[in-house]
C-alpha cells in the first residue's frame, strides 16, 4: 500500500486454491471513491463508500491524474513485492508464487490471545492514518 496524500495505492496478492490472484486498487482520499482491477491498466468502474457505481468517473484522468503514472506505480509495487518477498518465478508464472521459508517472518503482525503469540498470516508493511485507507483495508490490519 502506498498513498502520497491524495491517493493510495494497493496491491494484493491472494489465491483462491487453484493459484494466486492479483488484484489492484485505487483510492482518491478527498472524494472516498475507489477502483480495483485485476491489472494495473486500465480502470474504468470506480466506486463510493457504499460500493455503488459512480458514473462520473470512468478513467484516472476523471479525478485529475495520470493513467500511465498511476498504472506504472501499481506495476512496480507488484515488482517489487515479489522481488523483496516471493521466490523468483513468481514474477513470470503467477501460480508457482510462494514465500520461501526464509522469508516468511517477515514482518507478520502478531497478535497475543490466551498468553499465546500468533502471527495472523498477513504481512504488514506499514501502519498508518486510517484515513488514507478505505474503510474495508482498515478494518484487514487491525
Amino acid at each position: 500500500m502506498q498513498t502520497n496524500g491524495k491517493y493510495t495505492l494497493i496491491f494484493n496478492l491472494s489465491h483462491d486454491g487453484d493459484g494466486v490472484m492479483d488484484q489492484y486498487y485505487f483510492y482518491d482520499i478527498q472524494t472516498k471513491i475507489g477502483g480495483s482491477n485485476g491489472s494495473p491498466w486500465d480502470f474504468m468502474e470506480f466506486t463510493d463508500v457504499n460500493e455503488e457505481w459512480v458514473e462520473a468517473y470512468e478513467s484516472f484522468e476523471d479525478f485529475g491524474l495520470d493513467s500511465d503514472k498511476i498504472s506504472e506505480t501499481l506495476y512496480n509495487m507488484r515488482l517489487e513485492f515479489i522481488k523483496t518477498y516471493l521466490n523468483e518465478t513468481s514474477d513470470f508464472v503467477p501460480s508457482n508464487a510462494a514465500i520461501p521459508s526464509d522469508k516468511r517472518d517477515i514482518l507478520k503482525k502478531e497478535v497475543k490471545h490466551d498468553g499465546v503469540d500468533y502471527f495472523t498470516g498477513n504481512l504488514v508493511f506499514e501502519e498508518g492514518d486510517e484515513d488514507i485507507i478505505p474503510l474495508d483495508w482498515a478494518r484487514k490490519i487491525k
